[in-house]
């Protein structure tokens, strides 16, 4: 018998045992922050579903971030190879954990887990459990960045991959789910799925976590030596394109507004390339590097800042996503400087916590900084719109809701 209910209070009351799912992750803990695939096993978990989420620790230790049922395979991390040992390693103890834990669900990604899920359905042909595939993003065309070029082979594996685990599961899995509406309609097209047999569940955001109400942002900026300056800021990896026109835009305003800061949360890719790009444009005094923080710690920095930025191009890579950090900068109740892709536009609209540009073109650029700067003291209630957005629709409970209701769903009445 398979539970029905997903809420803890219906859980509590019933003598059916819990929803067991095996998540297939390529998560390399220790080196990746944390994601989707990480706040949403913790949050299953506090609606009484049993998750268990395999992934790699790059460190040899258990990171900070993982949870109880967090398995992890210790491996130091090589570029391929690592990945290459995860996927053996996953393939022949698979079938062990099925044995044991008796899954409700095995949740692959579009990855050689899906090849792993395929094993799994012929090994256990009689299984009661439904193999699900969950798309995060979609590597189908189109640059990855702007930054030095390291070579289109190991795009172009990721794109076979990618296709030939849509057409697996298309053809051997129970279902499929995708970050949102906008990108299941692009796969469903793309690859003649039925999307009845898709369900969408969104990035979201902890209201708990990222609360302006938590900081202090006069003090942050104190303690940080940024006192009066106006801060740019963004967070998370260094290397998409965007950062590159920022720059730009930066350079061209650093004489008008000497009080202009980019503040860069997270370790940059290729560092000698951002260093002596903002060298050639003369405002390394204007740009901050900073480490990358434990994701606990980011919204205290979210909080110091004045203008976040989110400076995705309209590139196939990005178009359909659901930009995680925007909905972090909204819960903080911070209006953002966006381009006015179809991600972005999904989530704010025509709401005023949104600064659009239509292109990543620097001079554009600098002209949304010099907006905001101009409306400084705006910006604190064009942000609190950005809560609201959040609240209504982005919280990690009301995202596990519409999860648990999708993968319940696949389950014989």
């Amino acid at each position: 018998m398979h539970m029905k209910v997903s809420t803890r209070k219906n859980v509590e009351s019933s003598s059916l045992r819990k929803i067991r799912i095996l998540w297939l992750s390529g998560l390399v803990f220790g080196r990746d922050t944390v994601t989707s695939r990480t706040e949403i096993t913790r949050a299953l978990s506090q609606l009484d579903a049993e998750v268990y989420l395999f992934g790699i620790s790059s460190r040899g230790n258990r990171p900070e971030e993982s949870g109880e049922h967090f398995v992890l395979f210790p491996m130091k991390f090589v570029p391929m190879i690592t990945q290459g040992l995860y996927s053996l390693a996953l393939f022949f103890s698979m079938p062990f954990y099925v044995a044991m834990k008796n899954p409700d669900y095995v949740i692959t990604g579009p990855d050689t887990s899906t090849i792993i899920g395929c094993a799994l359905k012929l090994f256990f042909p009689r299984a009661r459990f439904k193999v699900v595939l969950d798309i995060r993003s979609t590597p189908l065309k189109g640059p990855m960045t702007s930054e030095p070029k390291r070579g289109t082979s190991h795009q172009e594996r990721m794109r076979l991959l990618f296709s030939l685990s849509l057409s697996l599961a298309k053809k051997k899995f129970d279902g499929m789910t995708i970050v949102t509406e906008l990108m299941k309609k692009e796969v469903c097209e793309r690859f003649n799925v039925d999307p009845d047999f898709v369900g969408v569940w969104t990035g979201a955001v902890s209201t708990s976590i990222f609360n302006p109400r938590n900081f202090d942002k006069k003090e942050i900026k104190r303690s940080l030596g940024l006192g009066d300056k106006f801060v740019i800021f963004h967070h998370g990896s260094v290397r998409v394109q965007g950062l590159v026109e920022t720059f730009k835009a930066l350079g061209l305003l650093k004489t008008k507004h000497q009080d202009l800061v980019l503040f860069l949360l997270g370790e940059p890719a290729f560092p000698d390339f951002w260093n002596n790009l903002a060298k050639e444009l003369y405002i390394q005094n204007n740009v901050i590097f900073h480490e990358k923080v434990r994701y606990a710690d980011v919204p205290r920095f979210i909080a110091m800042s004045d203008l976040p930025i989110v400076p995705l191009p309209d590139l196939p890579n990005w178009r359909n996503q659901c930009p995680l950090k925007l909905l972090e900068y909204l819960a903080m109740e911070k209006a953002v400087m966006l381009t006015d892709i179809p991600a972005n536009r999904e989530i704010v609209g025509k709401r005023e916590c949104g600064i659009y540009i239509s292109s990543v073109d620097p001079e554009e650029i600098a002209q949304a900084i010099t907006y905001a700067y101009r409306n400084r003291d705006s910006l604190g209630k064009w942000g609190k719109v950005g809560r609201a957005i959040v609240e209504d629709k982005y919280t990690w409970e009301k995202v596990t809701k519409e999860l648990l209701d999708y993968l319940l769903r696949l389950q014989p009445s």
